[in-house]
């Protein structure tokens, strides 16, 4: 669904969308991703790919720590826990609710290659995980 002001934010803050129906410019993605951590830029990435609905951690996409073990840069586990309440993945209403966040020890990559992706994945998959069970308020009824 196109939604005028969130594409002009993602487009005036140089996000940088992964296209994962079409894997040229998926890949094309990831390469410019790759480019900005070289080029000394911080990124925030979304490796589920998609807001949870109180599901927990979702699966990881693999594109993001490509990059970064290209880059040979650390990666920063971070867990967001009640943003689905304040902008609910089924709609554009912002709602007033408590967001917490849990930010992790750095994942370092130095040594590690492009082989160890899925090692790396993993970790920061579990790293995550566990920050959220920190924070993790109850379901609220």
């Amino acid at each position: 669904a196109f939604a005028p002001f969130i594409g002009l934010f993602a487009w005036a803050t140089g996000m940088i969308f992964v296209n994962r129906k079409n894997r040229k410019a998926a890949i094309a993605s990831v390469r410019r991703v790759g480019k900005l951590v070289s080029e000394g830029r911080s990124i925030l990435a979304f490796p589920e790919g998609t807001r949870s609905r109180e599901q927990g951690v979702l699966p990881f996409k693999k594109g993001v720590f490509v990059s970064a073990l290209s880059a040979q840069v650390p990666v920063v586990p971070v867990a967001l826990e009640g943003a689905n309440r304040v902008l609910p993945s089924h709609g554009f209403r912002v709602r007033p609710s408590p967001v917490r966040v849990n930010i992790g020890q750095p994942l370092f990559t130095e040594g590690m290659t492009e082989q160890d992706r899925d090692v790396l994945v993993e970790r920061a998959q579990q790293a995550v995980r566990d920050l959220y069970e920190e924070i993790r308020l109850p379901p609220v009824r």
